[in-house]
């Protein structure tokens, strides 16, 4: 199978599962928590993983893709940064500061301006054999985040 029939695979899969999850949040079936993690770990973490095992293809494509992502990331943090300095977000101690795009309060706010770099580095260093690993950095930086916020 070619990369990017597997690619187009995975992502309708994720595509249904986000749906699937995102009906159970909207009937109250699950609570708030368990809502954004299994998205994270449903939806967000295959995503990010498939991304990478494009850029590991050298896929044309995927540069474009992870410029897009990168300037997505840089104009959150920085929007963000400017309601806070606002007053239009307030700092939520434990949860960090920011809204997700799962309208819930985050604490991974901050991080968003690393995962724009790493993913513009991507996007600059496409050519070289491993630039793919930049992107895998930030993977294993984003799941490993999460198992420490929730496990401390």
């Amino acid at each position: 199978m070619e990369p990017i029939h597997i690619i187009v695979t995975i992502f309708i899969v994720i595509l249904v599962i986000v749906f699937v999850v995102m009906q159970l949040s909207t009937y109250g079936t699950i609570s708030t928590v368990l809502y954004t993690n299994l998205l994270f770990w449903l939806g967000c973490i295959p995503a990010r993983a498939t991304i990478v095992y494009a850029a590991s293809q050298k896929l044309k494509y995927t540069p474009y893709i992870t410029g897009l992502i990168s300037f997505g990331f840089f104009q959150r943090f920085i929007r963000e940064q400017y309601r806070m300095h606002k007053g239009e977000v307030a700092n939520n101690g434990e949860l960090g500061v920011g809204v997700s795009t799962f309208k819930t309060p985050v604490y991974w706010h901050d991080t968003r301006l690393v995962h724009a770099v790493l993913y513009g580095l991507y996007t600059l260093l496409n050519k070289y054999e491993n630039s793919y690993l930049i992107l895998l950095a930030d993977l294993a930086m984003v799941g490993s985040f999460n198992l420490a916020h929730y496990i401390r």
